[in-house]
């Protein structure tokens, strides 16, 4: 039911995490800290773990969750016998395709090409909230038919809306209002951009820490007693002004 993509540079992996067609809500923490520490165990510098964020669900069961665990400790040791070989890569995106729907976000569509030992392989990304269920299988399959290699979609989880959304969700999901004939067609014409731009690279991690300081939980919980009070309060006053307002009618 789960699946992961893994990528090894040198001795940092990368993890693609998804349920679609499935969905789910946002990985749990705990779910990226074993797979964090399985891969510390295994002796990788370093492990960056993605939330693809492309099939709308629930929040993730138990079962599902030590399935998503397990497809990605047997990646990251399958990962560990692979040869290494030179990397060229090319990106695309549809800035100049003016594309227009409430469910995308400002930044588009975009495609990473990687070339490696001769084999191409895509990887999508999408400007959005997460993706309507589906969407990203029928995606994959379009390139198929091109024979071209889909690795995966992912999107920013954005909370951008160019209009007001009246939704349950307080947003539209990629493929809520795009058809998902026209999304894989924008992708397959970004995908071939990235393609003809191939170059040789290489791949490394800038990584700078800071402390900052944020509000703890106490402060929300204090918050939302405050709210509470202050909803109680308000009530009561609205049940006191309408029985005054019920006696004054008898006198």
């Amino acid at each position: 039911k789960s699946r992961v993509v893994g990528l090894l540079f040198e001795k940092s992996a990368v993890l693609f995490l998804s349920l679609s067609p499935h969905g789910m809500e946002d990985i749990p923490i705990y779910v990226k800290t074993e797979i964090e520490q399985f891969a510390k165990n295994r002796n990788f510098e370093r492990i960056l773990t993605i939330d693809c964020h492309n099939a709308m669900g629930e929040e993730i069961s138990e079962p599902d969750s030590e399935d998503m665990l397990k497809a990605a400790k047997s990646a990251l040791d399958t990962l560990i016998t692979k040869e290494k070989y030179s990397l060229e890569f090319g990106y695309g995106n549809s800035d100049h395709m003016n594309l227009n729907s409430p469910d995308l976000g400002l930044g588009g569509v975009g495609v990473l090409c990687l070339k490696i030992n001769n084999a191409k392989y895509f990887l999508g990304w999408a400007d959005s909230n997460n993706m309507e269920n589906g969407v990203r299988e029928y995606i994959v399959n379009y390139f198929a038919k091109s024979n071209l290699n889909l690795l995966e979609i992912c999107t920013s989880d954005t909370h951008y809306s160019a209009t007001r959304v009246r939704t349950r969700q307080g947003y539209y999901q990629f493929g809520k209002i795009a058809k998902s004939q026209d999304i894989a067609e924008w992708y397959l014409k970004v995908a071939h951009d990235a393609e003809k731009k191939l170059a040789p690279a290489s791949f490394e991690i800038l990584e700078h820490k800071a402390d900052v300081k944020i509000m703890g939980s106490t402060v929300y919980e204090d918050y939302s007693r405050a709210v509470d009070n202050s909803l109680k309060i308000t009530k009561g006053f609205a049940i006191g002004s309408f029985i005054f307002f019920l006696t004054t009618l008898f006198l």
